[in-house]
């Protein structure tokens, strides 16, 4: 990699790559989550390759890998899970990265954290589990992604029942449609 200043290596020269600053809600940041949350690639190399900690979030401090998801910078989430970000790390043990990107709808982003190993079944304090939020929003093609991943019999998914009520409850009949095809088409296997 080469740095901004040309060189072949990016030192942190001294400087606290993990340096904390504090927002107006006195929330932890530190440079990679902010590197994260602004899909700055070359920022988040350099801070990894500085010694920047992906795996050590302190609490009250803002997850990266989040950041990266929710705001659907797919190169930055895998460059963090390359460098051995914890894919179910939570926000407060309320969020994690899948359940944001199916809340938003980022579906590439789901496919990357499924493949690394991120929990299919997470529920957020809600109870809610990414395919019941993605099901609520009318992400579609995240809702097929989950349901495939899923292995077994659909009603054994936790929240499959509700997210089909949450799917009609929203007015995406199109999803409430699919989910019950599927459950069909498995309790006929």
């Amino acid at each position: 990699m080469t740095c901004p200043d040309g060189q072949d290596t990016c030192g942190n020269r001294g400087a606290n790559v993990d340096a904390i600053g504090h927002s107006t809600t006195d929330e932890g940041i530190a440079p990679l989550f902010i590197a994260s949350m602004a899909g700055s690639l070359g920022t988040v190399n350099m801070l990894l390759a500085g010694g920047a900690n992906v795996r050590k979030i302190s609490q009250g401090q803002r997850n990266p890998l989040i950041a990266a998801a929710e705001n659907s910078h797919g190169e930055v989430v895998a460059a963090l899970i390359e460098a051995d970000a914890e894919v179910n790390a939570q926000s407060d043990g309320v969020v994690s990265a899948l359940g944001v990107a199916a809340a938003k709808g980022h579906v590439q982003i789901v496919e990357t954290v499924l493949r690394h190993g991120a929990y299919i079944n997470f529920a957020d304090y809600h109870g809610h589990t990414a395919l019941m939020i993605a099901a609520a929003e009318g992400h579609t093609e995240v809702v097929q992604t989950l349901i495939d991943e899923a292995a077994g019999q659909l009603s054994d998914i936790p929240g499959f029942e509700q997210a089909v009520d949450l799917a009609t409850k929203e007015g995406h009949r199109h999803i409430e449609q699919m989910l019950l095809d599927r459950f069909i088409d498995s309790s006929l296997q």
